[in-house]
């Protein structure tokens, strides 16, 4: 359970950091999504999704954009999205 929920933060703030304006800082949204240091946060994210918090801001997310999508369909997009991105 505590996974899920931590996995589900970690989405929510990989949709947050991608859709965020460009003077949001990291660690405001890692606050906003329950971490209460972006150090760990960054941790989390980085084994999360394979890229930083800041790589994945700096590459957008325009797929985390699409309309419909369930927590399961969306989660499995992402990390696909972001495992792209590293290689």
């Amino acid at each position: 359970v505590v996974e899920a929920i931590r996995t589900r933060r970690l989405n929510k703030a990989a949709q947050a950091l991608a859709a965020a304006p460009p003077g949001l800082k990291i660690a405001a949204v890692a606050r906003t999504h329950g971490f209460a240091a972006a150090d760990s946060f960054s941790r989390a994210f980085k084994a999360r999704f394979g890229l930083t918090p800041r790589e994945a801001r700096e590459h957008g997310g325009t797929l985390w954009a699409r309309d419909g999508c369930d927590d399961a369909a969306e989660s499995e997009v992402m990390a696909n999205w972001l495992r792209t991105l590293r290689a």
